[in-house]
């Protein structure tokens, strides 16, 4: 009986066996080398960013020691506070307003404003200079006496210097507006001098 050794063939398979093995310690040592190239030299052992890789910076082209984890700082704008006292005084202003009704009353053919009444124009005027986004109606009246058009007439009047008045004290005539009923609107019923007295009036509207 004879043996046959195939001699080259397990040449053939120890030569394939080391060029594999030789492959793996290339690739081996190339991932070492890489990884190695990416951490700052700079750096001691100690420093907080120590064997942190250095970012890129891609528009400047340049690396900081950045550290991912770090969350960007956000800084809130501050809340306007409220003005308490302004708003007190609003709020006393305006009990004063409504203590007029508001309105203010003429004399029988007249449109000139009483001196009583200066107060209610000066409360009136502060309230509009502490909320700058209040805007007045001023709506002028009479009573039944005379003609249709000539009340129109009268109770523009009446209200036009109201908003004179006013307009006299700062406050701007686009923030006021003058309207007229005549006689189409009175507060009352009757054809009696205290009826009259009452519908003679301008009404003031703050909103």
């Amino acid at each position: 009986m004879s043996i046959n050794i195939d001699l080259f063939g397990k040449n053939k398979l120890v030569i394939l066996s080391f060029n594999h093995t030789l492959i793996c310690i290339i690739f081996i040592c190339t991932q070492i080398l890489l990884s190695c190239s990416s951490i700052n030299l700079d750096q001691q052992p100690g420093d907080d960013n120590y064997g942190v890789a250095p970012i890129q910076d891609v528009k400047k082209g340049k690396t900081s020691n950045i550290d991912p984890s770090d969350k960007p700082l956000i800084i809130e704008s501050p809340i306007a506070p409220i003005d308490f006292d302004r708003k007190q005084r609003i709020d006393n202003k305006m009990l004063l307003y409504k203590s007029y009704e508001p309105s203010i009353y003429f004399d029988y053919d007249d449109f000139k404003i009483k001196k009583k009444y200066q107060e209610l124009i000066k409360i009136t005027y502060e309230l509009m200079q502490l909320n700058t986004q209040y805007t007045l109606r001023v709506e002028g009246h009479s009573d039944e006496r005379g003609t249709t058009e000539y009340n129109l007439a009268l109770g523009q009047k009446r209200a036009e210097a109201v908003v004179r008045a006013i307009e006299q004290l700062g406050v701007p005539r686009n923030r006021i507006d003058a309207i007229s009923f005549g006689e189409e609107k009175p507060i009352a019923v009757g054809s009696t001098s205290k009826a009259w007295e009452k519908n003679r009036r301008a009404d003031l509207t703050l909103k």
